[in-house]
């Protein structure tokens, strides 16, 4: 079935080219185009298609919601880890601060310990020194005594033999 052009056409083309014209259209319109069933067909299909998009937007708007509450429990972890950290670092702080008062501590005492050993240190030297001066002036004495003894034996023996 050939399609009317309209007059304006037909006067200007003639009724000759406007017929090969409208075979032509119809021709390719016909390779091109789909009947009405199987469009109805095809809309039948598009309408399940439709329907399992809506499923599936359904799904994702679930899915969706689920990010949501797993992103909002990830900025509830992240908040509650950024916490943790700063006790985490204040506690640390805090041990320092108890280390460092202990090893003061420590080394007051082992100072404390130090000077005392040295101060008794000093006093073992002094009782030394004292000692080794009394050796000495004894050592002296006894020297001196057996020296004057050997003189006055020597004189006495002297004065024995002079005499006999």
């Amino acid at each position: 079935m050939l399609a009317q052009m309209p007059d304006t056409v037909q006067l200007a083309l003639g009724d000759v080219a406007v017929r090969d014209f409208t075979a032509w259209l119809e021709a390719v319109m016909a390779e091109r185009t789909v009947g009405k069933d199987t469009w109805s067909q095809v809309q039948v299909r598009f309408d399940g298609v439709d329907r399992r998009l809506d499923g599936v937007e359904t799904r994702l708007e679930g899915v969706e919601t689920r990010l949501v509450h797993v992103e909002t429990r990830l900025d509830r972890a992240e908040h509650d880890l950024g916490e943790l950290k700063i006790e985490v670092r204040e506690f640390r702080r805090e041990v320092n601060e108890r280390f460092d008062r202990v090893i003061a501590m420590f080394n007051d005492r082992f100072d404390r310990q130090a000077a005392e050993t040295n101060a008794r240190f000093g006093e073992l030297n002094a009782r030394f020194e004292r000692l080794d001066v009394t050796l000495l002036m004894q050592t002296r004495w006894t020297v001196g005594t057996l020296a004057l003894f050997g003189t006055i034996i020597a004189i006495l023996v002297g004065i024995g033999q002079l005499r006999a």
